[in-house]
Parts: structure tokens; C-alpha cells; sequence
């Protein structure tokens, strides 16, 4: 895919939040985080993205 980023929306939400995760961890003295958040994306103009079919590497 080839984008033009300047011509794309992102939006985050308002709300991400946080979570320490201690009682999985704790037996290796370790903290998890879960971390959760949405995002969207819109093109503003579509002609700005092109994806690219059939190319190999």
C-alpha cells in the first residue's frame, strides 16, 4: 500500500485506559500493563491511497 498520511484521519478515543497486572507476575517478582485504547482511521481523500497487488519480494 502506498499512502499519502497527510490525507488520512486518525481519531483516538477519549477514554484509553490502564491495568497493572501483579497476581500472574508475582511469582517472577514481574508487573504486567494492559494497556487498551481504539483508534480509527478514515481517508479524506481517497485517491491518496493506492494498494499495490501481485508484488513479491
Amino acid at each position: 500500500m502506498l499512502a499519502d498520511m497527510s490525507k488520512v484521519a486518525v481519531a483516538r478515543d477519549t477514554n484509553p485506559s490502564v491495568t497493572v497486572l501483579t497476581e500472574r507476575y508475582a511469582e517472577f517478582d514481574q508487573i504486567g500493563l494492559r494497556v487498551t485504547a481504539r483508534y480509527d482511521a478514515a481517508p479524506l481523500l481517497p485517491e491518496a491511497i493506492v494498494v499495490l497487488r501481485g508484488v513479491n519480494a
